[in-house]
């Protein structure tokens, strides 16, 4: 610190700008899934969504990245177990 000469007021700016960063990205982080994509994911479950679910973990969004997989996966598994009844209904 001492060779590159910064005041005790550069030093501290820095410090607060280093925390802010910080909250900033830990909030994105922790942002949850809207309801608005749970309800589309279940409905419509697809590669699409993957793939906006890779968008938003590029942009910070973790959270939001885990739920919309997840939610689709619940999707997938609706429309199989669905799938699945019909097929034993039918058999009888």
């Amino acid at each position: 610190m001492a060779l590159r000469n910064l005041s005790d007021d550069q030093i501290e700016t820095a410090n607060q700008e280093n925390i802010r960063i910080t909250e900033i990205t830990e909030s994105k982080s922790n942002t949850p899934l809207g309801t608005f994509w749970k309800v589309l994911t279940f409905i419509f479950p697809g590669v699409i969504q993957i793939i906006f679910s890779g968008t938003f973990k590029a942009d910070g969004y973790d959270r939001k990245a885990k739920e919309l997989v997840r939610w689709t996966l619940y999707g997938f598994s609706f429309y199989l177990g669905l799938a699945f009844l019909i097929f034993l209904i039918d058999s009888f």
